[in-house]
């Protein structure tokens, strides 16, 4: 193996940067930031991340063995559970939630690559990194909708006061694997194309797919 020489935590940050950006700044995520985003929108929208992460972390799940996974992934940040608990909390069964276009065509990335544990932890970074800007979409969600004792919010806050270390913990384990720069790459353009696949979603969800 070519050691590496750059950080793979280093890259996925500086390479992602426009492309979370972007992200971010869709009016979905804005109008969740300011506590304006309908709650039937908000509640479609986890559906949504419902399939996003069930069909990502069982692909996940089957590499609990590769050296990469098994160095950096905890069960507790499987956030599929939380999802269902959210659903279940605004009353909708998460088995007869539909998965909208931008969607489908992200679970059938997601089941191309369910050999491919590298790619699959690139984009599991993402997801897992959301945590951090979720914490505060948290707290617009609470007042917005009058949620109270973390109930139908798990999702956007599942670590509460843990955030902080489980983050630091993650990006340590994570700056500890022995990757080839080649190897980075694969992780990168993973990470970039599941930033690149959310905002079609959230697409979907304005246009009331």
């Amino acid at each position: 193996m070519v050691a590496q020489t750059t950080d793979v935590m280093d890259r996925l940050r500086e390479e992602t940067r426009d492309l979370h950006t972007a992200a971010e700044n869709h009016p979905i995520q804005k109008a969740q930031v300011s506590g304006t985003l309908p709650k039937q929108t908000y509640v479609t929208m986890l559906g949504q991340m419902y399939h996003v992460h069930r069909v990502l972390e069982q692909h996940l799940r089957r590499h609990n063995d590769h050296y990469a996974v098994a160095a950096v992934v905890r069960d507790f940040q499987y956030q599929e559970p939380y999802i269902v608990a959210d659903l279940e909390f605004f009353g909708v069964d998460p088995a007869t939630v539909e998965p909208l276009p931008a969607t489908r065509r992200l679970i059938a990335r997601f089941d191309a690559l369910a050999h491919d544990p590298l790619a699959l932890l690139g984009m599991h970074y993402v997801l897992e990194g959301s945590n951090n800007g979720s914490k505060f979409i948290a707290k617009a969600v609470k007042h917005g909708y009058g949620l109270h004792d973390g109930r139908g919010m798990t999702y956007l806050d599942p670590y509460g006061d843990d955030q902080r270390e489980n983050w630091a913990t993650f990006k340590r384990d994570m700056s500890a694997i022995e990757l080839t720069d080649q190897e980075i790459d694969h992780m990168v353009e993973s990470a970039k194309a599941l930033f690149a696949a959310l905002p079609a979603i959230f697409d979907d969800l304005e246009a009331g797919v």
